[in-house]
């Protein structure tokens, strides 16, 4: 493929002429065709005067290619038109020299069936007509079939081999194929049979400038400039070779040269593209706005049309567009070219129906055009209109099964309304037909990650997305919220901050990095996104809606509710401003009006799937369990795939006294990959309230493991005000349940499991030795009582129970595990690797093993294989928050302070209610001297752990990094 910085107008290429005597005019124009084939193109123009009226139509031809040939495409047009009248281009009997007339001047004229067919009944009059084996070729060149145009021009070299000019057109076809070397060898015989053949040396150092040989590249350059100092594509040329070479001044200076030698289009857009390669967009827009003004191609307007396409210009586009269809022939291909550009910038600036006035006129002159029945489809879809709509896109792949528009419009419509089969479909089809289509990968991401849950199949595609347009800021922006969305949250920032460099809108781009640095614990960066987006758009009601969310997660509610307040005073209808105020009451344990707020954000936008969820979890707070399944099951009608809301509403069918349904869907949640110890809490009691005791010890282990200190009034487990014992007290009538002696244990054992997640490790051990008494024969219990004796620093006692369970079950991993942290705990680290190795004998994916292995080298300061095995536990259960706690004690431990804070905050988005995390946050704050960040965290770990050592500690380190914010700040100022 050619590179932009070498993409010169095709003009370089030239074609010929001839028609019947009048003497004198005849013998002009064989002179003049003599100097053409021999490359004196200024020559030939001037023998047969540069403006005057064509005697001979054939002239008339001849001279439209020359124009052509010197970037003169309004005289070109104007004398193709000329030969066209003169000959007419349907006569009768044409002679030899009409034919190639036609032939000439209506490929000029941009009919190019109708030109093949002139030239092909000549070449089957005179097979060895060079002048028409010349002009099909440049025929083939316009429809962008290079390979045709090598092999005519082939015969155009049989019939002429002395002639330079046809060499030089099939060096440029050549050139169209990547085929450098073939190229340079035709600019060499061109330039052989012609020393002071211009076009040819320039066509020579591109080639050569593409095959990396810069220096004779130049040297031609100079070459052409030296014969012809106004040769302005020389001049061009070697402005973007030495812009390439990072010569910016001097290759400016080159095509600032080109402009004033000729005040001409391509002088002033080839300096507009080299002033966008750079990034200089205003000096880039100057260029083209008088490079549109001088177009006198249908083409080049369209050209300058995408440029303004692609910023987003819609007006701009649209005068661009118009240009093109002032200059294009009625009913040709660039006017319905430029009718359907106009038409998306119409679409663009909600000029619906303009756009489809637009659309229905090209459809009036081709009504079975593809392309545009797709483009109305895609503006019925945007009306809603969905029937009429897929009526279009059936019927335009029918014409053209490959049709990309067609299917990508079909594919977003199955993506919009949830069928990620037939979505797929239109995507694959897209990309196998196409396999740079940024957009098919784009959208096929989404499917993958909004309808399939497929996470690394949409990293992947919209990784791809970008990689394959990384100006599309559009495609940057899915991706960082994609992150977001797997807790990467500095990769989110990241890329948030690519998409504002390539040009996305600054505010909403600003407020989305916001929601990014405010789950990193970023709040003082935030909040400064925030403020610099309302200086943009300062009666923005969305901005002050997620200032209100970062205020809430800061734990400032007079803050965050004047926030969401000044929100609804600008837009009293903004649904996300009444969800903000809405979760303010629920944390201010107004649940009734955080209820009321809800469902007034429900009722302005019912495809919230946040506020249902978020209305599900207060009316299960508010014991209605019954409206809060309706509001859980409106999420899943929204987004089948969403976890939280299987886990909201697993809870609330255990609330309804509907055990079996919240098993259900919590298992659902885990699939899912929903893992949260408050889903397990309540799997645990859905299965014990069906008397499955094993079962329900089961998932609480789940539970425990995701946390080891899990409480369920840190959860809020069924009321705003839990008990620390509410989950043994769920448990305490379970007697009735007993089911036969077998399962009597398990039954036991849950009691104890109970009463260890209120804390009461002593009574939870008499539970468990109930267990052991009905059934000394089941590992379990051992195991269950060694865990609560590990709690009650009762090592020797807990070894014991692990070493028996062992026994009775050599291959249970987990017990191995729990020996293992024993070990730590009495910093027998040796020991404790040991044991870990025989788990790992039995188990090799046991997340649990490289995280115990993990905080073993930890605590022996041998950071690298804390860090290697931290990482490997990770790797094998992303969703623990103990896990990715460890990992990001292991970066902060080598320094790695902003690495260590992503994963404390990917553990805290697991587990919100470990005040470890935030502890741990905090501290790396410190070491990054954001102390406001640090002042945050430590006051959100002081209100989860009411400890009083604890507080009181907490209370010095808030007030410790808020003197230091406040000492920085005025260094600062």
């Amino acid at each position: 493929m050619i590179p932009s910085w070498l993409a010169l107008s095709s003009a370089l290429f030239l074609a010929h002429g001839g028609t019947e005597p009048m003497p004198e005019a005849m013998e002009a124009y064989q002179k003049a065709l003599a100097l053409y084939r021999n490359g004196e193109l200024r020559a030939a123009i001037a023998l047969l005067g540069e403006s005057s009226e064509c005697t001979l139509a054939v002239s008339c031809a001849l001279r439209a290619q020359l124009h052509q040939a010197l970037g003169r495409e309004t005289e070109a047009r104007r004398d193709a038109e000329r030969a066209l009248a003169g000959i007419g281009s349907s006569t009768e009997s044409p002679s030899a020299h009409e034919l190639l007339a036609q032939g000439q001047a209506l490929a000029l004229s941009e009919q190019y069936e109708t030109a093949v067919s002139k030239l092909n009944a000549l070449l089957e009059r005179e097979p060895d007509s060079a002048e028409a084996f010349a002009a099909r070729a440049r025929v083939w060149r316009r429809l962008k079939d290079p390979v045709r145009a090598v092999a005519d021009l082939g015969g155009a070299i049989s019939s002429q081999p002395k002639s330079p000019l046809y060499f030089y057109a099939r060096a440029l076809a050549q050139y169209e194929l990547s085929r450098f070397d073939a190229a340079v060898a035709d600019c060499a015989t061109a330039i052989r049979l012609n020393r002071n053949f211009v076009p040819a040396y320039a066509l020579l150092g591109m080639s050569l400038a593409l095959k990396g040989d810069y220096s004779r590249a130049l040297q031609a350059y100079d070459k052409a400039t030296e014969i012809d100092p106004s040769y302005i594509f020389a001049y061009m040329a070697r402005g973007f070779l030495k812009l390439n070479q990072g010569l910016q001044s001097e290759g400016f200076a080159e095509l600032s040269e080109a402009v004033k030698l000729s005040e001409s289009f391509a002088p002033y857009y080839n300096r507009a593209e080299a002033f966008w390669m750079k990034g200089l967009r205003e000096e880039a827009f100057a260029d083209y706005g008088k490079a549109l003004g001088l177009a006198a191609a249908p083409q080049d307007a369209l050209k300058i049309a995408d440029r303004y396409k692609e910023s987003r210009n819609w007006p701009k586009a649209v005068e661009a567009y118009e240009r093109a269809l002032g200059l294009a022939a009625a009913g040709s291909e660039h006017a319905r070219k430029a009718l359907l550009g106009r038409a998306h910038a119409h679409e663009n600036q909600k000029e619906l129906d303009e756009a489809l006035k637009d659309i229905s006129q090209v459809l009036s002159e081709q009504p079975q055009w593809a392309p545009a029945l797709a483009a109305r489809a895609a503006l019925l879809l945007r009306r809603g209109q969905a029937e009429a709509a897929l009526e279009d896109l059936a019927q335009a792949l029918r014409l053209e099964p490959s049709n990309i528009e067609a299917r990508l419009a079909r594919g977003g419509y199955y993506l919009k309304t949830g069928k990620a089969r037939p979505a797929l479909e239109d995507f694959n089809a897209v990309i196998e037909a196409s396999p740079s289509s940024a957009e098919a990968y784009h959208q096929r991401g989404l499917v993958h990650a909004n309808l399939l849950n497929q996470k690394e199949l949409a990293s992947k595609d919209l990784e791809e997305a970008v990689r394959l347009d990384p100006k599309q800021s559009r495609y940057r922006i899915n991706l960082a919220l994609w992150r977001i969305k797997e807790s990467r949250f500095h990769e989110a920032v990241k890329v948030f901050g690519e998409a504002l460099a390539a040009g996305a809108p600054a505010a909403q781009i600003l407020e989305f990095r916001s929601e990014a640095h405010s789950l990193l614990g970023d709040h003082e960066n935030a909040l400064a996104d925030l403020r610099t987006a309302a200086n943009l758009e300062p009666n923005s009601s969305s901005l002050y809606a997620q200032r209100a969310a970062v205020h809430s997660r800061m734990n400032q509610p007079e803050e965050a509710l004047q926030a969401a307040e000044r929100a609804l005073e600008l837009d009293k209808d903004n649904p996300n401003a009444w969800l903000q105020r809405g979760q303010i009451h629920a944390l201010a344990g107004d649940l009734a009006g955080a209820r009321k707020d809800f469902s007034k954000a429900a009722a302005l936008n019912g495809e919230l799937k946040k506020v249902w969820l978020s209305l599900c979890q207060v009316q299960r707070l508010l014991k209605e369990p019954l409206e809060a399944l309706r509001a859980c099951n409106k999420a899943l009608e929204i987004d089948a795939n969403m976890g939280t809301a299987y886990l909201q509403r697993g809870l609330a069918q255990l609330a309804a006294g509907r055990p079996e349904l919240a098993v259900r869907d919590i298992g659902e949640a885990e699939r899912l990959g929903m893992l949260r110890p408050e889903g397990f809490l309540a799997q645990a009691l859905g299965w014990a309230a069906q008397g499955e005791f094993r079962q329900a010890h089961l998932s609480y282990l789940k539970a425990f493991q995701l946390n080891p200190s899990v409480r369920s009034a840190e959860i809020r487990f069924a009321a705003p005000s839990a008990d620390p014992e509410e989950f043994y007290n769920a448990l305490e009538d379970l007697d009735s349940l007993r089911r036969p002696a077998s399962l009597q244990p398990y039954l036991y054992i849950v009691r104890g499991d109970g009463l260890h997640n209120a804390g009461r490790y002593a009574e939870a051990a008499a539970e468990y030795s109930k267990a052991v008494e009905v059934d000394p024969a089941l590992a379990d219990s051992y195991a269950a009582r060694g865990l609560a004796l590990t709690a009650q620093e009762a090592y020797d006692a807990a070894l014991m129970d692990f070493e028996h369970a062992l026994k009775l079950n050599a291959r249970n991993a987990d017990v191995h595990v729990r020996a293992a942290t024993v070990f730590i705990f009495r910093r027998q680290y040796g020991r404790a690797i040991g044991r870990l190795r025989e788990a790992l004998e039995i188990d090799p994916k046991n997340w649990e093993v490289f995280h115990k292995a993990g905080n073993a080298y930890y605590f022996q300061k041998d950071y690298r294989r804390a860090l290697d095995n931290y990482a490997l536990s990770v790797k094998l259960n992303p969703l623990s928050a103990a896990a990715l706690n460890g990992l990001g004690l292991a970066y902060f431990a080598f320094g790695r302070y902003s690495d260590s804070v992503e994963y404390f905050s990917r553990a805290i988005e697991l587990n919100p209610g470990w005040d470890r995390l935030y502890r741990n946050r905090a501290s790396a704050y410190v070491n990054m001297r954001s102390f406001g960040n640090a002042a945050q965290e430590y006051r959100r770990a002081s209100l989860l752990n009411t400890d009083p050592a604890l507080v009181e500690e907490y209370k010095k380190l808030i007030d410790e990094s808020e003197a230091e914010a406040v000492r920085t700040a005025r260094k600062g100022d």
